[in-house]
């Protein structure tokens, strides 16, 4: 029979626990960061397209950077944080995306900027 108590290797093995408002404090710095990488990247082009791009092109950046050092933050591969983040985050984007023609959609509302 097993018995429940305290052993010394699990006393050794415990590790403490992130500060919670440490935590969401840098949850919400990089959020903040995050979102404005985009909002400036488009904010001075006029042409569509080329604004669509260029966000795009930016946010995917700064999706796989912040993945990196995520990573190499938490001790692991940054390609592999990297790409992970990357990933998620196009699929966060594409859901958003469909949502938001969904609503459209259903409303009969323009969501493009584009006149």
């Amino acid at each position: 029979m097993i018995e429940k108590g305290n052993t010394d290797d699990e006393d050794e093995n415990k590790e403490p626990l992130a500060n919670p408002w440490l935590a969401a404090g840098a949850s919400a710095l990089s959020f903040s960061i995050g979102g404005l990488l985009p909002l400036l990247a488009g904010a001075f082009i006029k042409a569509w397209g080329v604004r669509l791009g260029v966000v795009c092109a930016v946010t995917s950046l700064g999706l796989a950077i912040f993945g990196a050092i995520g990573a190499l933050l938490g001790g692991a591969k940054p390609y592999k944080g990297s790409l992970r983040v990357l990933i998620g985050g196009w699929l966060a984007m594409l859901v958003t995306y469909g949502i938001l023609k969904f609503f459209s959609a259903v409303l009969h509302v323009n969501i493009s900027s584009s006149g």
